[in-house]
């Protein structure tokens, strides 16, 4: 099946105007390129609430850098409330420090002290609402007749997956106030899945590495029940959703050249670098010795800032819930089935699965973005 450019698509769904947003997180580095991104074009994206959750690392630890990257943007008015503490169907929560850090923002140090302001109102907020992510978001789509809202996820599918399920229940009406949903997750060439530290793609005599030792992608390994059900009900309401997924991911990547082009930029642009050239061990033992890292969560930002650069095509994509005969501390085993992700190309299928990128110019672009970053709420 030939491939359908992601311009086409971003029309029929968005049409022109500013679109609504609603962004599912777990800000570590990646999720912060992509918020830094949105916020580059207030003209074009309105980042109404971010949804900060456990995941990359604590729920504490996402706060806080959402935070953090509203209060160093000056972004006030952008609502930020907990999301999920820790997936849905267990207590024990896998994260992502290996790649993040322990804060989730890897080496790189903000100034959280910044956000106190915004941590103020951001309580304050939340407490008079006694809302968690998930409340918000559903009051958001209830009270969005004809203003639809788009959802970006960027981290485990939590929250998304109580929203859909709360409102296919009590309010489908309200489903239909979806625009779309935008995400990053998935993998569907085993090639590009992840794989343990230090093993290599290819055995001793060049026969690819089996299944046993290749495993699903964090977000939608993090809570498989929660990935499962968000592609059904997304499925049976017609929601479109656009996926990028690492088979794409990998082929962009950014490192220590974009963080020195952009650290004389300003402040805003500078941070951003720094997300850029923070690469992890794991990222330079996947790119055999070279200090880069795959270019993930401004993935969703990019696509839909910069749809022309992109393809995919239609399908439906089904994802692998637990598998609870094998829970347990075995994670290995577990990370082998639950959160893997199939898809079959489909022109009825309702997610959208990117499959080729300019990659450069998606990197120019995104540059370029940060640059304009230090511009936007100047007087």
């Amino acid at each position: 099946m030939a491939l359908t450019p992601l311009k086409n698509v971003h029309e029929q769904i968005f049409g022109e105007g500013p679109i609504r947003v609603a962004m599912l997180c777990d800000p570590g580095k990646d999720d912060a390129m992509a918020i830094l991104q949105f916020f580059a074009h207030p003209e074009r994206v309105t980042l109404e609430a971010i949804i900060p959750s456990a995941g990359n690392s604590s729920i504490d630890n996402s706060y806080e850098n959402a935070l953090s990257l509203c209060a160093l943007c000056r972004m006030e008015d952008v609502r930020v409330v907990k999301g999920a503490a820790r997936p849905s169907h267990k207590e024990v929560q896998e994260d992502s420090a290996g790649a993040h850090g322990l804060s989730g923002f890897g080496d790189v140090v903000i100034d959280k002290a910044a956000a106190d302001s915004h941590l103020r109102h951001a309580q304050r907020d939340a407490e008079e609402r006694l809302q968690g992510g998930a409340d918000m978001v559903v009051d958001i789509l209830k009270a969005s007749a004809g203003k639809p809202v788009t959802l970006v996820c960027t981290g485990g599918l939590t929250d998304l997956a109580e929203v859909l399920q709360r409102l296919d229940k009590q309010d489908k009406g309200a489903l239909k106030n979806i625009q779309a949903i935008v995400m990053m997750g998935g993998v569907f060439n085993r090639r590009e899945a992840p794989r343990e530290p230090n093993s290599p793609v290819f055995d001793a005599k060049g026969g690819f590495i089996p299944l046993g030792q290749r495993h699903a992608e964090f977000n939608f390994f993090y809570d498989p029940n929660a990935s499962k059900a968000v592609f059904k009900l997304a499925e049976k309401h017609r929601i479109p959703v656009l996926l990028a997924p690492l088979d794409l991911t990998h082929r962009i990547t950014v490192g220590k050249p974009e963080e020195e082009h952009l650290a004389g930029a300003g402040p805003k642009a500078a941070m951003a670098g720094k997300f850029c050239g923070d690469v992890g061990p794991w990222d330079v033992e996947r790119f055999n010795g070279e200090v880069k890292q795959p270019f993930h969560d401004p993935a969703t930002s990019s696509m839909m800032l910069h749809p022309e650069l992109f393809e995919g095509q239609w399908a439906k994509v089904r994802v692998n819930g637990a598998t609870p005969q094998i829970f347990g501390w075995d994670g290995l085993k577990r990370w082998h089935k639950e959160g893997e992700s199939f898809k079959k190309p489909a022109e009825d299928g309702n997610v959208f699965v990117l499959e080729a990128a300019r990659g450069q110019d998606v990197i120019r672009h995104f540059i370029e973005d940060m640059e304009r970053l230090e511009l936007v709420g100047r007087e």
